[in-house]
């Protein structure tokens, strides 16, 4: 299975760019330019049925299969130490991975992704309804009401609708499917906390910090960096933030 991605050959550990349910790849395009990232290697892939990539009729769409798929991408380009900036749904990717890999994961940025079952606030919805109804109208409305909230004032536009046209309904509801699972069994707050590499946190300006992300900051020794003027999608909200809390962090020796 060959994924689309963005390369950027550079020193390592190389940034491994995970992007969230209904995204792809370009919501991380703030990277190619971010000048605390200048030098570094880059590796932005679209998950299978996500943006640009194929839909293997095979294809799981478990959180797993996708974690696999990344490690593949990890192999094909000899990297022996990864970064993982994991946003929303790709927070539970990450989370696979860096497990499968403990001793080339060095850092794990987890912007916002899954850790919690609160935290399937898109996927839950597409599940309680089913299948069925989600094919025939539920993706449509979705995509609609994203639409409608996409403007803010006071932020660069996000680039979500573009993507979630590129995706297909069977990608996005059997990927939020393993999610919802996921988060509400597969325990991943204590996962992340007890990987072995680096970790920080990012928050967005609109949500508070919820109480488990304390515990996790004060028993976990995980920091929070709350991105300023930001919602959902912080590093498209606020790039020059959110990058340069990632360059800290990965400079931060």
């Amino acid at each position: 299975m060959k994924l689309e991605l963005t390369w950027v050959p550079g020193q390592e550990p190389a940034l491994v760019f995970l992007h969230g349910l209904g995204a792809d790849g370009r919501c991380f395009r703030g990277a190619l330019n971010a000048p605390g990232l200048r030098g570094r290697a880059l590796l932005i892939p679209d998950l299978p049925g996500f943006g640009r990539s194929p839909l293997p009729e095979e294809f799981s769409h478990a959180m797993d299969a996708h974690a696999e798929s990344v490690i593949t991408l990890c192999h094909q380009f000899k990297l022996n130490e990864i970064a993982i900036c994991a946003h929303s749904m790709g927070g539970a990717v990450g989370i696979i991975l860096a497990e499968k890999c403990p001793g080339r994961v060095t850092h794990f940025v987890n912007a916002v992704g899954n850790l919690i079952p609160e935290d399937c606030f898109f996927s839950r919805p597409f599940i309680e309804m089913g299948w069925e109804a989600f094919e025939a109208h539920g993706f449509q409305k979705f995509k609609d009401k994203i639409k409608s909230q996409l403007f803010h004032p006071n932020r660069p536009p996000s680039t979500y609708l573009q993507s979630l046209q590129k995706t297909s309904a069977r990608a996005m509801y059997l990927s939020g499917r393993d999610l919802v699972r996921l988060s509400d069994e597969g325990n991943l707050l204590s996962r992340f906390l007890a990987l072995p590499c680096k970790k920080l946190y990012l928050a967005d300006a609109d949500n508070p910090i919820l109480p488990y992300l304390k515990t996790a900051r004060e028993k976990g020794n995980v920091p929070i960096t709350v991105i300023p003027n930001t919602g959902h999608a912080l590093m498209e909200n606020n790039p020059a933030d959110f990058y340069g809390a990632l360059a800290d962090f990965l400079n931060d020796n």
